[in-house]
């Protein structure tokens, strides 16, 4: 899946979001983009929006403060 950091959103990220977007928001989860900050590189969002689903945002929803890395096919939360 290529690089992806999940984490808990700061307002510094919200604030910084406007200046340049960076952030991968769901359509399909409008709480966990409130909620979660993730990022990728441009390239890889597409990659990314199509492997999280809506479960997976909702397992990750569930609980506050998670850190999760993802690097290709390794994961640690």
């Amino acid at each position: 899946m290529g690089k992806v950091l999940i984490r808990p959103e700061t307002i510094g990220d919200k604030i910084f979001e406007v200046l340049i977007e960076q952030e991968v928001d769901f359509d399909i989860h409008p709480e966990f983009s409130r909620k979660y900050y993730l990022y990728t590189d441009s390239e890889n969002q597409p990659r990314v929006r199509r492997k999280m689903n809506r479960e997976f945002l909702d397992v990750i929803y569930r609980y506050d403060d998670l850190v999760i890395q993802i690097v290709k096919n390794f994961m640690m939360v």
